[in-house]
């Protein structure tokens, strides 16, 4: 799979997360979860892949 594949997952990820934070301070709701834990882990290496290009995206 090439980089540009694996960045289309990932953005799908993180678009539906910023849905749900659209509506709720947090993830599931308005108190954090063991899901906001989860998924942090894996933000912050997805946008130091290409600093350039994840801060590009809306």
């Amino acid at each position: 799979m090439t980089q540009t594949k694996y960045r289309q997952q990932g953005k799908a990820l993180l678009w539906k997360s910023e849905i749900l934070l659209a509506k709720n301070t947090y993830l599931l709701g308005n108190s954090v979860t063991v899901t906001d834990n989860g998924i942090m882990p894996f933000v912050r290496p997805f946008a130091h892949v290409d600093y350039d290009i994840f801060y590009s995206l809306p």
